[in-house]
Formats: C-alpha cells, structure tokens, sequence
C-alpha cells in the first residue's frame, strides 16, 4: 500500500441505488440433544458472536457485541478458551480502544498475499450500532501480532447500521445493512480513498451475505440471508451502478449467518435461527450447500441454538452460536465457538435394569451396576466415558471398547452419563437416576376385608407416589395393570381373594397387599301393594311398597322422569300436575344388587279458581277513535253493563270491542266449571275538544333576530314548518317539535299546529314575517397591503350577492359612481393607495377601507425561485398527476414539500422556467395533448396563478426547455426540438410571449437529455448540457447572443440517470450544479465547480422514482 494512512474516520461518497429505511429482526438458535457432526468446544464467554477472521499468525478473531473485536484464546486440552479483552476494538467493555460499537461479521483482505504477515493486512469490520453507517478498518501490526485501529468508512448518513462484509474473489468487500435495504460494494477497499458502490436491493432485510465464485461472465454472484430466506444476485462490473434485486434460490429455511468455503470451491453454508423462548433451544441447524450439483443437505450439523456467525479454518467449520440469547433476560457471555468434524459419538443402549435387560425407561434404572453401550461415526474412533451424579463435574474414562460399566456400585441418586470424542469433544449425555429401594405396599381402602359385595366391587387403593398397579382375583401369579377407583369382576358367588401390588419407575416391585371378600350376586325382592295398576288418584298420591329379602340396605324411590331419593313406605307426593305419571321404587340389599318395581296410574284435579278479566284501555280519559277490549284467561263468558248497573248471567253477553265513550262499564266472566270472578268496574271520560293555539308576534316585518314563541291552551304538542308548508301532527319530514322560540334570521313563512294529549288537533295558524336588512356590507381584498412583484394582481369581494364595490387607487376617497365601480382583479405596476367601500342591496354601505402597495424588486441570483426566497426549487410530477413543489434550503437540501395542483397528467411536457412574463417571479411552461402551450405563472409565494395561453403548433417538439435569457436581451426564452432533430430558440417578449425563432442547431436526435441550468462555464453566458447515447454529458457553452462556442465533454457514465435536471445554484456556493435521478430513484446532486467542471456528488434524496417528470 502506498501513501500515508488516514488515522481518523474516513468519509465515503456513496453512490447508492437504495437505502430505504427498515428496522432488523432477531434470530435465534441452540445447543445439542445429540451430535451429528463431531464439534469441539474453542471458546466460551461470547456474547452474540458475529463471525471470526483468521489473522496472519493463525490466530482467531471474534466479533462480540459485548467485547467488540477481539482476539480468542484457543481451547488446551479440556480447557476451553476465551476472549483475550486486551486486544479488543471498539465494544462496550471499559477502557477498549477504537473500533466498532456494535461489531458485525468481519473479512480481511491482503493485498499482497504472496509476502503474507507483512502489515499490509486489513480487517473490515462493520458496526451494526445504533445510529452508525460506519466500517471499520483495523490494520495487522507486525511489531505487536495484532490488529489496530485503522479508520472507519462512513459508507452514508444514517442511521443505516451495517452488519455483514463479505470478500469477494475479485478483492473487493461487499456490504449488507441491518437497517437499509442496499447491497454496497468497496471497491479497492485497501486505498485511502475507496470507491463505494451500490449494486442491488433485497427483498426484505439483510442478515448477512457471502460474495462466492465468479461466475462463466466473470462476474461475482453474491448470496444473501435475508429476513425471507435464501437470496443470489451477481454483481456488475466495477464502475457500473445498478439496482439488482436478489432471486430466492434454495429452501435453506430463514438463515442468520453464511460462510463460503474458498478451500473447497462452491460449497456453501448457512446456519438458520427461528427460535424466541428457552423452549427453542437446539432447534437451529446448519445446511451444507455443494452449489456445482445443486445439491442441499439441510440436516448436515443440527441442535444448535442463536447461530451468529459461520467461518473456516484447516477445512472445518467454525460456528458461533449464543444460547442465552434465547433467555428473555439475555444474559452476556453465554455464548461459545464451536469447531466441527472428526469423531460423532452416540449412546447405543443404557442404562440396563437388575436383569441384565435395557431398563424399560432409560430414565430410571433398579441397577447398581448399569452398563452403557456407546459407539462412534467413523467406527473406531477414540472414545472417552464419564457416570457422575448429575451436579459433579464429568471425569473421563476411555471407553473406546464400545460398553461402559462403573467399577464399584452407585447409590441411589440421579446421575449423568456422558460420551465424548477424546480429547475434547462435543458430549453427547444422558441422564438418568438410579432406584433399588422397593416402594412400600399399597393400602387397599375398599372393599373391606371380610366384606360382602356384588359382582362389580369398586377398588379403592393408595400407593406410593410415581409408582403403578397391578390386580388380580384369586391368583398369586397373574397380575394385570389397574388403577384407584377401577371396578373388577367377580364372576361366581362365595368368597374370593383381591390381590394389589406397586411397581416403581425404576421396575422395583413392593409386598403384595390383599382382602378376602363374598360376592353375593342375587337381587333382593320388591313390590308395591297400592295404589292399583291405572288407578286415578288426586294430587297427593302415596305408595306403599315392600320387600321380602332379609338383607335390605334400603330403597330409593323417583316419580316420572326425576332422580331417585331415598325413601320409605308409603312414599307420598303433594301438587302432582295432572296426567299419567309413573311411580318407580328400587330395592338394594347389603352387597350392592338392585331391582325395582313400577306402577302407572293418572293424576286429576279439580277447577276451582275463577277465571280473569282483562280491560284494554283501562279507566280514564281518551280521544276519538279508540274502543275497548275485554279479554279472559280461560274458557269463560263474559256478562257486561254500559249504564252503571251490576251485570248478571242475564246481562249482554260480550261478544267484541265497544266503541269508546264517556260511559260507566261493569263486567264479569263465569267459566265451563261454574267458576265466577267477582264484578269489575271501568269509568271512561270521551275529549273531542281541540285546544287553542297562539303564535307571538303577529305577522310582519322584524330586526333579525326577532324570537317567535308558541303556546297551547291545553297539554299536548305543537307541530310547525318554516318553509311555508302545511305541518304534520307529529315531527317527520320539514316539521318540527316545538320546544323553544325560533329566531328569525330571514324572510320566513311559520305554520303551525297544536295536537293535545288524546289527539285532537287545533286550526293552523300562519305567520308571515319579513327581516329587515341593517347590516353593511364587509369587503375582502387579497392580497392585503404589503410589498408584492410587478404584476400582482388584487382582488376585492363582498360578502353580500349582489353588493357593488367602489374604489380609487391614487389615494383619494372613492364615490358610488359607474367610473370607480370594480369589475375585474387591479394589477399592481407601481406603488399606490387603494380606497373602497360596498354598497348592498338595502343601501347599506360599508366604511372606506385602505390598503397601500408597493412593488417588490424582482431577486437577481436566482434561476428557479418558486417561494420567493431567493433559493432555487424544483418540481415534479406524480403518477397521480399532482404537480408536487420541492423548495431548496440554499445549501444543497430541501425545506417542507408542497402541492402546486393536480391534473397535471393531461399536459405531455412541463418546463419550469425562470421570470417568464415580467412579474419577477419563475414560472411554468407546460404543453397539453393539442399543442397549445401554457403559461403558469407563479405567485411568487409557493403556488400558481390562473393559467394563459403563450403559443400553440407546440405537438411536434420531442423536447422543449427554459434556458433563461439565452439571447442576451435579458428576457427568459425557451429552446425546442423538433422530430427531425433540429433545435429551435423561441425569444421571449418579457410579457409572457414569444418575439421571433430561429434555428440554432440540427442533429440533436443524437442527445437523450437537454437541460440548462444557467451559466455553467462562469463566463456569464447562459449554457446548454446535453447527454449522448453513449452516456457522455456534454456542454455546449452559449455565446450570449442566441448561438454556440465549441462543446466541452464534461462526464461520462451518464446512461444510468433516468432524470437529469439543471436548478442553477442549489448548494448556495454561487455556482450553477445539475440534479440527476438513478435507475433507483435516488437523487444526486452533482455541484458545478463554476469553470465546467464538478465538485463530488453526494445523494440529497431517495424514493424519486415514482416521478413521470422531473424537468
């Protein structure tokens, strides 16, 4: 490497496609239930490793989001390693030297690989913190055997957090980011000054990524863990920008980490993490990926648990995973490095129980002496034991010779057994515990000894916990399974011996427990002697029953579909519902056995209660139309009276409604059983009567705000309208409930109705009243006084249709004469006092009002000022057609967005334009689907004015643009081509039009992009730049006079701009730049040195891709 070192951070110039914004995901991953490839413990205490780097002496580098970028001390013998904290870089731990905050998975690229060790190694690491955009650079130091500080790469401002670099076989790193969606490529990364590419842009979020072989082009194919899975892109040339999007490629799951093995040539490898809780532990694996056949074995290296980082060293795999990154607590230094290959081991059988068998559950055993069986992949591999009670540390014995039995007996306890690949390797274990205590007899609670029972008696037993039963009648030898609570089976009467044994989880088998027991399988007797067979009885029957069997325990009775309760004869019911019903007694004797017997008779009862009357409306006062209802609650009929005399069964019998009147009715019903209610008496009122209403004030005319009050004569409602309509008796439609007074507040007809509480309905009044008008006219004027451009245009309304306005602009007080009268906007050309007042319709005038103008001087340095602040802006078109203002804050930025309208898709060409009528203010030219070319004129203050009409014939220009005053009359003019690639330059009038043409060029169909942004080449001359087929950005200087000096080539590269627009000095540095817009929507702004030349570029904005113009 040449030239001194930068030892401070480096500033990078991206030339980016996008960095859209995203927030990371975790992952997660475990350790092992068994090993399917060997692996060797390198290190512990890490915390979320990210991957390792091997440095020139051989050594491994981690990166750990604890400790930062450090060096580890390799496992010795069963010791494993550790971080070596006094070499790290960056981390968080105290007193650590420069480096990375956050660090992410590192590379090291040596330029000089033929002379390996010499210094000019350099390790790329990201740092994937908070608010970082930053790789950092650490430089291998002879002297020391480490790697120091060497700068950082501030790939872009943002908070965009890079997470993976990868080196690729072409010496150049590639870059992912936890929070953009870019893929970024370094370029010469050992120079002082890198170039900084992007070249793709993820589906989702970028996990990692490994830069492999090159493809039959030549070119690097990059693959990508994302958020989604699996993902490849190959990467252009150096130089080219591109915006590649990854393709899904392999069902490798959801990988967290990827390495590519450079010592065997397309083999790669990705590890996955999907877990969250403690729960996932071990469920993560890696997959192993030959990329020559396509061939994918996702179950290559499994029980993994938070895979960090992958690697290689002499030909096997590093793996950092991190288990306690599944603790929601997340506690540090949990992690470890792994090393895989060599030995796999594996527990065949074990432990064996008493018999020399393999115990039944693995998890317990009744052996002292257990014997394991183990073995290896590759047999004959070097094995070594360890049986340890499960809280002591393993001790290791070889076991090479494949069986493993302790030399001396174990006491009861749990213990772990273990199998290791010797020296070091990964165990695989299993625990177990050992048990040669025979749990304690169980205790038979039912039935009891010498009891007598059925011949299904229910066992009732407790035992020792953890333990199981077995049964048996009458045999000391034929155990079956049962449980507490099972019923057995004693098929023949006599006696018979139950018989319960235990058995624990390690197959230690406790004394027989027993009970001696008679089975009694005969049913007892039972039959009832009355009521009879069908007989009818009341409501309160009672049953008597017995039996003739010796040995009753008792009965239990139940009437029709109810339980059975105990019960004794004679058995008695009270309020039985009418009905059949069925009676049903069962007999039990001392063993359990049951019969029952049934009888069905018919329940009946009297009628007694007298029926109910019911009167609909009942008493009281009611209006017209309504009659009454008499209804009863049984078979009955109904005697009434109208005259106030006491009905008899000689009485009217009712047969219907009767018409409501004022009347006396008296009534009642007798039913089918001669049951009579007593008489009942209803007096009704008839009010046909309509009530009164007045309506205040009488009609006329009245102030506005005149209250109108209603009132009724009787309680009830009052119905009215207000639009000269004929009211409702109730609030629907235009009518209203009246509640308070209405306030008048202009010309109004009130009807009105007054509805009293039975319905009778009042006369309608109708009021008409008219508002008298008192009130003088407000006028409005726009723009207020105040300093305006030349031009502005001011307008005065009144708030009253059909008032006229009066006015004066020379200071003197206007008069209601035709001469003052206003009738169309006042153009502000000079200072003046403008006077008005209004007159309505009533001849109520308003008082004189003033507003003084003057006229603002037009900014003089600025070439496309739309807010009036003398900083240039720019405009855009959206795929919805809205015209989108974007003002500059004067320093190469942008202040707050705003709308300058919509519709603006019926227009096939926008061109904004410097001061194009004379006002002093930039403008727009736009040309619609007919030719005809309009004039937006600004207003000066971030908006349009009304559009006018500037020309027409425009359709067969394919590009028009606003040079300004390229003539040097000092008026704005715009230049055209036409289809036959000839250019045209309109000379603008200063008000709004054109002056003449002339032709000023021809072959201009070679040039994809025209724009001027101004003077370019600091003559004071305003300029053309025009961009070729080949990408080459060309100046064409003007003369000042409407014609051309010699063209400049002033960039090349250009194809990849899909927008290039020229908004004269937009950095504020007093030199005119150009905007250009990538294939990714990103925009550049490329400042002008002021002498044809450039300054570097940066990016001042992304997301403009959904732009249709961006003139």
């Amino acid at each position: 490497m040449g030239g001194s070192r930068q030892r401070n951070k480096l500033t990078a110039i991206l030339a980016t496609a996008s960095l859209a914004t995203a927030a990371l995901t975790g992952v997660l991953t475990a350790g092992p239930a068994f090993a399917d490839q060997a692996r060797q413990t390198v290190a512990t205490g890490l915390t979320n490793a990210a991957g390792t780097v091997v440095d020139p002496a051989g050594r491994l580098w981690v990166s750990d989001a604890r400790a930062g970028f450090c060096r580890v001390t390799e496992a010795s013998g069963a010791t494993a390693g550790g971080l070596e904290t006094n070499t790290c870089l960056g981390g968080t731990l105290p007193g650590h030297a420069n480096g990375p905050a956050l660090a992410g998975t590192p590379a090291m690229i040596d330029p000089s690989p033929a002379s390996h060790g010499n210094g000019d190694e350099i390790a790329f690491i990201p740092d994937a913190a908070v608010g970082s955009s930053d790789v950092v650079r650490a430089l291998w130091n002879t002297g020391s055997g480490l790697f120091k500080y060497d700068g950082a790469l501030t790939i872009f401002d943002g908070d965009l957090r890079p997470n993976a670099v990868s080196d690729g076989p072409d010496g150049n790193i590639y870059l992912s980011f936890a929070n953009a969606r870019s893929i970024v490529k370094i370029v010469d990364p050992t120079a002082l000054h890198p170039s900084i590419e992007s070249i793709a842009s993820v589906n989702s979020k970028s996990l990692s990524l490994a830069a492999t072989h090159r493809n039959s082009a030549g070119n690097v194919v990059v693959y990508v863990a994302e958020t989604t899975g699996l993902t490849v892109f190959t990467a252009p040339d150096d130089g080219v920008l591109t915006n590649y999007v990854p393709t899904p490629l392999y069902n490798v799951g959801k990988p967290t980490a990827i390495f590519y093995d450079w010592q065997s040539p397309l083999v790669l490898y990705t590890g996955t993490g999907g877990g969250t809780t403690t729960a996932d532990a071990g469920k993560d694996t890696i997959t192993r990926i030959d990329l020559s056949t396509d061939t994918v074995n996702n179950q290559w290296a499994l029980g993994f648990s938070k895979i960090g980082g992958l690697a290689m060293r002499d030909g096997k795999l590093l793996v950092m995973e991190d288990p306690g990154q599944l603790d929601p607590a997340k506690p540090a230094e949990r992690g470890r490095l792994l090393t895989l290959g060599g030995v796999v081991p594996s527990i065949v059988s074990g432990p064996t129980a008493a018999n020399g068998t393999q115990a039944a559950n693995p998890a317990f055993t009744n052996d002292s002496t257990p014997t394991f069986t183990v073995a290896s992949t590759p047999p004959g591999g070097a094995l070594e034991c360890s049986l340890q009670l499960s809280t002591a540390t393993p001790v290791w014995q070889v076991c090479t010779g494949g069986t493993f039995t302790p030399s001396t007996a174990l006491a009861n306890g749990a213990y772990t057994f273990s199998v290791r690949a010797a020296p070091t390797g990964l165990p695989v274990s299993r625990a177990f515990t050992v048990d040669v205590t025979a749990p304690a007899a169980p205790v038979i609670t039912s039935p009891t000894a010498n009891a007598t029972v059925n011949g299904s008696p229910v066992l009732g037993v407790t035992s020792d916990t953890d333990s199981t039963l077995s049964c048996s009648v009458d045999s000391t030898t034929a155990f079956t399974a049962c449980s507490n609570g099972q019923v057995l089976t004693l098929a023949t009467a006599g006696q018979h011996v139950l018989r319960v044994r235990a058995t624990d989880m390690a197959g230690n088998v406790s004394p027989v427990a027993s009970v001696t027991v008679t089975a009694d399988l005969t049913a007892p007797q039972v039959s009832i002697s009355s009521p009879a067979e069908g007989a009818t009885v009341g409501i309160s029957p009672s049953f008597a029953f017995a039996s003739t069997a010796t040995d009753i325990a008792g009965f239990r009775c139940k009437l029709g579909s109810n339980a059975y309760t105990a019960c004794t004869s004679p058995k008695a019911y009270t309020n039985v519902p009418s009905g059949p019903v069925s009676f049903t007694v069962e007999a039990r004797d001392n063993a359990g056995n049951t019969a029952t017997a049934t009888r069905n008779v018919t329940v009946f009862a009297a009628d007694t209660a007298p029926p109910v009357v019911t009167a609909d409306p009942v008493a009281g006062t009611y209006g017209t139309g309504k009659s009454i209802t008499l209804s009863v609650n049984e078979a009955a009929t109904i005697y009434v009276t109208t005259d106030g005399t006491t009905p008899t069964t000689s009485s009217p019998v009712y047969s219907g409604p009767l018409p409501l009147t004022s009347l006396t009715l008296k009534y009642f019903a007798r039913d089918t059983a001669g049951n009579s209610s007593a008489v009942a008496t209803q007096t009704y009122v008839l009010d046909n009567t309509a009530p009164t209403l007045t309506v205040a004030p009488a009609a006329g005319g009245y102030a506005s705000g005149q209250p109108v009050t209603m009132s009724s004569s009787e309680p009830g409602s009052i119905f009215y309208t207000t639009d000269g309509s004929t009211p409702a008796t109730s609030a629907t439609g235009s009518t209203s409930a009246y509640t308070n007074p209405i306030v008048l507040t202009g010309n109004t007809t009130v009807k009105a109705v007054a509805v009293d509480a039975y319905g009778n309905a009042s006369a309608l009044a109708t009021r008409v009243y008219t508002v008298l008008d008192t009130t003088p006219p407000v006028v409005t004027v726009a723009p207020p006084a105040g300093s305006y451009p030349a031009n502005q245009q001011i307008t005065l309304t009144a708030n009253e249709a059909g008032a006229s306005i009066y006015f004066t602009t020379n200071g003197t007080n206007p008069t209601a004469t035709a001469a003052n009268k206003y009738s169309t906007a006042i153009t502000l050309t000079a200072a003046m006092t403008l006077k008005y007042f209004a007159v309505d319709t009533s001849n109520n005038s308003s008082a004189i009002a003033t507003q003084a103008y003057t006229v603002t001087a037009p900014p003089t340095n600025t070439w496309k000022d739309y807010t009036g602040d003398a900083k240039n802006d720019v405009v855009a078109r959206d795929n919805a057609g809205t015209l989108w203002l974007y003002p500059g804050n004067g320093a190469g930025g942008w202040l707050t967005q705003r709308s300058l309208g919509t519709g603006w898709n019926s227009l096939n060409a926008i061109v904004p334009t410097k001061d194009f009528n004379g006002d002093g203010r930039s403008d727009v030219l736009a040309r619609d689907t007919n030719g005809v070319l309009w004039l937006y004129p600004g207003n000066g203050s971030g908006g349009l004015q009304p559009r006018v009409q500037a020309g027409t014939a425009w359709a067969g220009m394919t590009l028009i643009l606003a040079p300004g005053d390229f003539s040097g009359d000092g008026k704005a003019d715009v230049i055209a081509r036409d289809s036959a690639g000839i250019l045209w330059l309109y000379r603008g009038n200063g008000t709004g039009g054109f002056a003449s043409s002339a032709q000023i060029g021809t072959g201009w169909n070679s040039m994809n992009a025209i724009l001027s942004t101004g003077d370019f080449n600091g003559d004071s001359k305003t300029d053309v730049l025009a961009r070729d087929t080949s990408g080459i950005l060309w100046l064409y200087p003007g003369n000042g006079t409407g014609g051309w000096l010699s063209r400049v080539q002033v960039g090349s590269g250009w194809s990849g701009m899909t927008a290039i627009l020229g908004p004269g000095d937009f950095n504020g540095d007093g030199k005119n730049d150009v905007l250009a817009r990538d294939a990714g929507g990103n925009l550049f702004l490329y400042p002008g040195n002021g002498t044809s030349g450039w300054l570097s570029r940066s990016q001042v904005g992304w997301g403009w891709g959904g732009f249709t113009s961006l003139p």
